[in-house]
This record gives C-alpha cells, structure tokens and sequence, in this order.
C-alpha cells in the first residue's frame, strides 16, 4: 500500500518547498509534448450578461489544473469539508496517464503561469517563499516568469476604489457574474442548459482578541458534482452589518439585473440562472430573511408554532403545527409576531419559506449531535455515561483511528474533546462510529432513540434512497422529537431539534441534504 504525505500545512518549509518543485517539475516536463483540444474552451470575450452594464472584469482569470481538481474530488468526504493527500508525483502522473485524459496532456506552455497560481492559492504559502521559487524557476529554464509574485497573481495596484463604506464596516463587491463565468470555465467542459445557484451568507470571526468579523456573500453552482464555490461580495467590521437590506443590496441589484434578463449569454448560447437555495444557519437566517430570532417565541420559519418559556429558555414541544408557505410569508400572517422588517430579498421573488433552507450541518450536526453528546459526557447525573464507560468510548474511538479511510478528512477524537470537534467530526460520529461505539454503552432505550436519528440522516443523505425513504425518514425523526423531553428534558427541546421534523419537506423538494448544507461553502469560508 502506498504511504500517502501529511496533509501541506502540517509539513515543513523544506517539504512544502519539494513538493511544490515536483508538481512544478511534472508540469515542465509536459509542456512541450501535450496538446489538448480546444473546442470547448470558454473564453472570456465570449461571455457576457444580457442587457447588463459594463462589468470589471478581472485581471488575470484562473484556468483548471486538473491534477487539483481530482486530488480535492478524491478526497472529500460526502458532503463535508475538502481533504487532501498527496501522493508522489511520479504516481499521479502515471495514474492520470493510464486513465487516458490525464492532466498532463491538458496543460499548454500558455497555461503554466496559470497553473502555478492555482498551487500556491492551493496551499497558501508565503509571499516569500513564492519569490524564492519564481527565482529559482528562472535560472533554471523559465525566464519568462516575473520576479515577483504580485505580478504572477496580477494582484491589483489599487483596490481601494472598488471597497465602500456601508451599514457599519466596509464591503466589496466581486460581482456575481464574474463567479459564474469563471466557474463554468473551471468546472464544466460543455456548457449546462440551466446554471442554479446555492447561496450562503453567514458571519465569520477573524480574530480571538476582538470583534472583528467578515460578512462573505458565497454562491455555488448547484451540479451533480463537485464545483468550486465563489465569493460574491465581503462585509468586513466590528459588529455584522446594522442593516441586512443595506448590506444585501449590491448584491440583491446584480442579481434582479441578471433576472430581468433571465440569462447570460456564453459563447453565443443563452443560459437560464436561477436560485435553488440560500443556506444559512438560524442567526443568518433571520438576519437576512427579517424574522424573528431562533430564541423567540414564534421563530420557526417553517411552521406557526408558539414555542413555550421553561426554565428561562422558549422550548417548541409541538410536532403537528400548520406550515408556513411563501404566500403566508408575503401575506405577513403573524406579522408582529414572526416579522420583524421586509427583506429586500423579497425583491428577487424567490420562496422566502421554500427557498430559505435549513442547513443540515449547523442544525443537524453542530446542532443536536453536538448537544447529545455533551449530554452523555457532562450532562446531568442521570443522563451522563458512568466514567468508566465514558472511557471505554473514547477508547474505542481512538483505537479505530487506523481504520478510518481517507475519504474521511478526520481522525475521531477523545469524546473528553467533544467541544473542539469540528462539523465533520460530529458527521462521521452520527453517520459511521456512533451507532458501532455506543452499541454496549448507552442504555437499550436511549441507544434506540439515538438510531432513529442516525438512520434518518443516513436514508436523507443518500442520493438514491432520499426520495424513496422519505417517509420513514420522516417518521423517524417525529418519534426522536417526541422522545426527545423523555430522555434529556423538555427544558432542551430548542429549535434545532424542533426543526429536524421540517427537514424532510426540504429533502421532497431538494433531493439530498448534502445537496443543501453549508459544508462545501463554509470550507471556502474557513480556507
């Protein structure tokens, strides 16, 4: 079996320099020899928005490295964040070359600036060590190369015309078409009938020592396969924006420019967009859609429930309520009570209930999941597992690190570190470890009810048997949220588990929850 390497930001100066002169290597040694056909190149002057202003385009756009591209697609685990491991180069290579197509025989002499822009975006390495490797790039057979890195990314000489001061901070705008065409040129090597787009926009802290947060608008194309997302516009202050409708408006006018046209056009062809969902957790959500925060009383955003004040917190202990739909939304029934202002979202006419999903990472995972197993580690005297048997899960979960493949990004870990553990962590534990591992820990009953939920999200993260288990799926979480208040108290049945009796409606109409969670979308947000 052959070793893989450590992921890049784990090694070493001096390795992280060999492996970027290898990869260089690989791409040297393609240049002169490898011809690939052009029919289906999209070029930057055949793209354009219908009846849409002039736009900025960027200054040097980025093409695919293929050997990129198959190395994060290989190792991501479904649904969830980007892994990489990289295997020699000579192998990769030989690999690609044997499946016919590799990406050796795709790169021109004309793409190798473009490619090596791709490696150290990839792996974000020093501006320092760039200049060093662009030196000795040029002393040893490539002369063309600048001296320089900013010039070898084209980074602008100023970029304080296009930052604005609004609602509190500042904000750029990258532009929405932009994204679109640069990833239709990255991802799809014939041109789709329809681009739909997932969008995610969500609060992101950049420092421990201060308030200081990033506001990014993030799109996605929504494709059968992996497509990279884009940043659409970034807010950055010291608090989120004072006003949604302010913050979103360049971005809500880009957009209704787009609509009123119904298309962009690329390469003479005219192409539909279409948003098929905006992802948020339940902050964002109510920040943007103007509703009433997660902690009030008719916060729901999926049905009119009236939640319950126990032991100072609102708890929603009902299963059965009437749902909401967009017309009950534009009709404002509860208007004091749910609504709190009008969203300029409402402009692009979208469904402000269907369209607004629930995101299964922040409300399944690092929701409930995160919450159980807190429970089971410093819960209550009558819920928490013995120490003895708390140790002998840990254990268990450490003594499988070897097994784990790696199409998983994570090693488990410690459940005494249950507080650290990332969205993925909490994944793998729900969907793959938990149900072997709490097997002949948890009590039968408790067990029980933790498999209802387990399998649910097995059946709705699975692309073939979410349609045709739904039903049970559903029935499955209505019985976890009833049984909820028996094991762990009705004083924590909040809205996220509230909300796991709503999901299946998003999974009727959107297919997959991998198809609709943040996990993709917030890897662009913490890279």
């Amino acid at each position: 079996m052959k070793r893989s390497r450590k992921d890049f930001t784990y090694l070493s100066n001096r390795q992280k320099r060999r492996v970027v002169l290898q990869n260089a290597a690989i791409l040297e040694t393609t240049n002169g020899s490898d011809h690939a056909s052009k029919e289906s190149t999209v070029t930057a002057e055949e793209i354009s928005v219908c009846n849409s202003t002039e736009t900025n385009e960027p200054d040097c756009e980025w093409n695919t490295i293929t050997f990129l591209k198959r190395a994060r697609q290989n190792n991501i685990e479904e649904g969830s964040e980007e892994g990489y491991s990289y295997n020699q180069p000579s192998d990769l290579s030989m690999n690609d070359r044997e499946s016919g197509g590799g990406w050796s025989e795709d790169i021109h002499r004309d793409n190798f600036h473009d490619c090596l822009r791709e490696i150290i975006v990839k792996h974000n390495v020093s501006h320092s060590f760039v200049n060093d490797l662009l030196h000795l790039l040029k002393m040893n057979g490539h002369p063309e190369l600048p001296k320089d890195v900013r010039t070898l990314m084209c980074t602008p000489k100023n970029t304080s015309a296009s930052i604005i001061t609004l609602s509190g901070g500042r904000y750029v705008h990258l532009g929405l078409a932009n994204g679109i065409c640069n990833n239709i040129k990255q991802h799809f090597t014939t041109l789709p009938n329809e681009i739909k787009l997932n969008i995610n926009i969500d609060g992101l802290p950049i420092s421990k020592s201060s308030t200081s947060q990033f506001w990014p608008i993030l799109a996605a194309i929504y494709s059968e396969y992996y497509t990279e997302p884009f940043v659409i516009g970034v807010f950055h202050g010291m608090k989120k924006p004072d006003d949604s409708n302010v913050f979103l408006k360049p971005f809500v006018d880009e957009l209704k420019s787009i609509f009123q046209s119904g298309s962009i056009i690329i390469k003479g062809k005219i192409i539909p967009i279409k948003i098929n969902a905006i992802i948020c957790d339940a902050p964002a959500k109510a920040f943007i859609s103007g509703i009433k925060n997660h902690s009030g009383y008719f916060a729901c955003s999926k049905c009119i429930i009236e939640g319950d004040f126990v032991e100072n917190r609102v708890i929603f202990n009902e299963t059965n309520c009437r749902l909401r739909t967009d017309l009950s939304f534009t009709n404002r029934e509860q208007p004091s009570e749910h609504h709190r202002y009008s969203s300029i979202l409402e402009d692009l006419n979208i469904g402000m209930v269907s369209q607004i999903v629930l995101d299964c990472m922040h409300l399944v995972y690092l929701g409930v999941t995160k919450r159980l197993i807190q429970f089971w580690v410093n819960g209550r005297i009558h819920i928490r597992l013995k120490p003895q048997l708390l140790k002998q899960a840990s254990d268990m979960l450490l003594s499988i690190k070897s097994s784990i493949p790696i199409e998983f990004v994570r090693k488990p870990r410690s459940l005494y570190e249950v507080d650290r553990w990332k969205a993925t962590e909490y994944r793998q534990f729900l969907l793959y470890t938990g149900p072997v591992i709490l097997r002949n820990i948890l009590h039968k009953k408790m067990y029980r009810h933790f498999l209802c939920l387990s399998v649910a999200l097995r059946i709705i993260s699975d692309k073939e048997y979410c349609q045709k288990l739904v039903d049970y799926a559903e029935s499955l979480l209505v019985y976890f949220v009833q049984k909820y208040a028996y094991f762990y108290g009705e004083e924590h049945l909040s809205y996220n588990v509230h909300n796991l009796i709503h999901i299946c409606d998003e999974v009727r109409h959107y297919g997959s929850v991998e198809g609709f969670s943040a996990f993709k979308l917030n890897l662009l947000c913490t890279n």
